[in-house]
C-alpha cells in the first residue's frame, strides 16, 4: 500500500511538464510568427520608404523616393530611374529635374555634352539650323554680328573679299561696288569720278571737264582754249569759251571763225607794208 501512490505523484509531474512544454512551444510559435512579420514588415519598409517610385526628371539609387531632382546639364527621361544623363552635344537644359533637353537655337551652337546653356556664334560665324556643335564662316562678300543664323550680303558700296568677317568694307574714293554681295571694289572708268567713299557708282564729267585715268577722285577741267561739251569725257577739245560753245558744231564754227580772222590779220599785215612802201617812195 505504501507504493501505489508514487506512480500517482509520477503522473501529476508528467501532466505539470507537459503543461509548460505546450506553453513553451506556443510561446516560441507565437515569438517566431511575430519576428516573420517584423522582418517582413522591415523589409517593405527599407526598400521603400513612402512606396513612391521617382518620376521622370528625378532619380534615386534605387528609383524610389525620395528623388533627387536632374542638374542642369543633365536630364531623366522615365520614371523610377536610378542614374541622370548628360545633355548631348548639339543639346543643353538651364533648369533642374527636366525630363528633356533643348536644341541649341538657330544662331548658336553646344560643343560638349552636359551643358546648362548654348553659345553665340561668334562675328564672322553664322548657323542656320538648330541643334548644331558648331558654326559657319561668313562667305566672302558677306558678314554677321554675333548671334547671326545667316551671313548678310555686303550692301551696294561695300564689298568683302575675305571671309568670316563681322563688318564690310567701304569703297574708297575713286572706286565703287555696285551689286549686294561684292567681293571688291572697281575703280572710276575713264570719263567719271567719284570723290567720296563707300559709293554704289561713278560720276559722269560735267561739261568742259574730263577725266583722263581710270580711279579719279574729281574731274580736270578743260585747259585756256579748250572746251568738252559732252558729259563723261577722257579728253578736251580746242577751242574757246565753254559757255559760247555749248556743242561740237558750235565749236567747229568758232574754230572757222578763228581761222578767218587769221586771214584778215595776215591781210591787214600785207597792207601795213605796203603802206610803208608807199611812205618811202
Amino acid at each position: 500500500m505504501s507504493g501505489s501512490p508514487r506512480p500517482q505523484r509520477s503522473g501529476r509531474r508528467w501532466d505539470r511538464r507537459s503543461r509548460v512544454l505546450s506553453a513553451v512551444a506556443v510561446g516560441a510559435f507565437l515569438l517566431a510568427s511575430s519576428g516573420a512579420a517584423a522582418l517582413t514588415l522591415g523589409g517593405s519598409a527599407s526598400a521603400s520608404p513612402g512606396g513612391t517610385t521617382c518620376a521622370a526628371g528625378t532619380y534615386s539609387d534605387d528609383g524610389l523616393s525620395p528623388c533627387t531632382p536632374a542638374d542642369p546639364g543633365t536630364f531623366v527621361t522615365a520614371s523610377g530611374s536610378t542614374t541622370e544623363a548628360l545633355c548631348p552635344p548639339g543639346q543643353y537644359q538651364p533648369a533642374t529635374g527636366q525630363s528633356a533637353c533643348l536644341l541649341a537655337p538657330a544662331g548658336s551652337f553646344v560643343l560638349f555634352s552636359g551643358q546648362p546653356s548654348a553659345l553665340l556664334c561668334g562675328p564672322g560665324m553664322y548657323q542656320p539650323q538648330t541643334g548644331q556643335t558648331k558654326c559657319l564662316r561668313d562667305p566672302a562678300g558677306t558678314s554677321s554680328a554675333a548671334g547671326a543664323a545667316d551671313a548678310t550680303p555686303c550692301a551696294p558700296g561695300t564689298y568683302q573679299p575675305g571671309t568670316g568677317q563681322r563688318s564690310c568694307v567701304r569703297a574708297d574714293a575713286g572706286a565703287f561696288a555696285t551689286a549686294p554681295g561684292a567681293l571688291t571694289q572697281t575703280p572710276c572708268a575713264p570719263g567719271t569720278y567719284q570723290p567720296g567713299t563707300g559709293q554704289p557708282s561713278c560720276l559722269a564729267a560735267p561739261v568742259n571737264t574730263f577725266v583722263a585715268g581710270s580711279g579719279a577722285t574729281s574731274a580736270t577741267p578743260c585747259p585756256p582754249g579748250q572746251v568738252q561739251p559732252q558729259t563723261g569725257s577722257f579728253t578736251a577739245s580746242s577751242g574757246g569759251d565753254a559757255d559760247t560753245r555749248p556743242s561740237s558744231t558750235t565749236a567747229k564754227v568758232v574754230l572757222g571763225l578763228h581761222h578767218d580772222g587769221g586771214g584778215h590779220g595776215g591781210g591787214a599785215g600785207h597792207d601795213g607794208a605796203g603802206h610803208g612802201d608807199h611812205d618811202r617812195q
